[in-house]
């Protein structure tokens, strides 16, 4: 079974937050026992920060909150608000080179999102939301299989062999994509 550093999420859907793609939103189903849905917020750095839905409603909820500190002129002196906490991520209000920012940052990871940035984000919230919904679900269902395709791959010796046995088992179904991430994704392409 393919175990990185980073958590494995299928049937997601990715979110370009700029024009380059440097920063993203991406929404899918982390792969773990039990299964859970997670808002990723990322750069193309590899630094990632995960929102739960309850998060990312808190993060809504805030809105009154955050965009009248970017409304304002970047030479403006406005006072910045203090900083918030959303359960493990804190958003601290500052300025790089004049230009307002948003930072979110956990204990191990910084990211700086600007003005467009987070008006991108705030953007996106029918679509997030619309996505949350229709993956919460599906979380027993991807759990099920889940527990069949790691109860066939129990049964074979060779771990290279794993991807072809669970697509050879009559708990595979060529044709579900969740089937078809699962086998790809967590258990490897090798064959």
């Amino acid at each position: 079974m393919n175990v990185g550093l980073q958590p494995i999420r299928i049937l997601g859907r990715r979110y370009s937050l700029t024009k380059t793609a440097y920063k993203y939103l991406d929404i899918g189903i982390n792969i773990n026992r039990p299964s859970y849905v997670t808002i990723v917020l990322g750069d193309c750095h590899g630094k990632e920060i995960s929102l739960s839905p309850n998060m990312w409603k808190e993060l809504l909820d805030l809105r009154q909150t955050i965009l009248p500190y970017f409304k304002g002129n970047d030479d403006d002196e406005t006072r910045a608000p203090s900083p918030i906490h959303i359960d493990h991520v804190t958003l601290r209000f500052s300025k790089i080179n004049n230009l307002r920012i948003l930072r979110l940052e956990t204990p191990k990871i910084r990211l700086a999102i600007s003005t467009d940035t987070v008006l991108g984000l705030f953007n996106l919230e029918y679509c997030v939301n619309r996505l949350v919904t229709s993956l919460n679900g599906i979380i027993t269902n991807v759990d099920n299989k889940l527990t069949r395709f790691l109860e066939v791959a129990a049964n074979v010796t060779d771990p290279a062999s794993i991807p072809m046995a669970i697509r050879d088992s009559e708990s595979f179904d060529r044709n579900d994509l969740i089937d078809c991430e699962l086998q790809a994704l967590l258990f490897g392409i090798a064959s």
